[in-house]
């Protein structure tokens, strides 16, 4: 089981340059498992496509929370 450590003691790096400068999940088994490494696991994608895929998973909860606060009845 992983526990939380402070960053400097981190070795792997989570995410690697290809040579068309799109970014890639390392096979480091020692590189923490972070959102970008997980959004990565399919394949490389550039810094641009990335971004893209994180705020779309923000708007995502966001957009759960809102139906949330509504179903509970919370009044704005």
């Amino acid at each position: 089981m992983k526990r939380i450590v402070e960053h400097r003691q981190i070795k792997g790096k989570p995410v690697e340059h290809t040579e068309d400068l799109k970014l890639k999940a390392t096979n480091d088994m020692t590189a923490p498992i972070t959102l970008v490494r997980l959004i990565l696991a399919g394949g490389p994608l550039s810094e641009k496509q990335v971004s893209y895929q994180i705020f779309k998973l923000a708007l995502f909860s966001g957009t759960l929370a809102i139906i949330s606060a509504v179903l509970m009845g919370v009044s704005f």
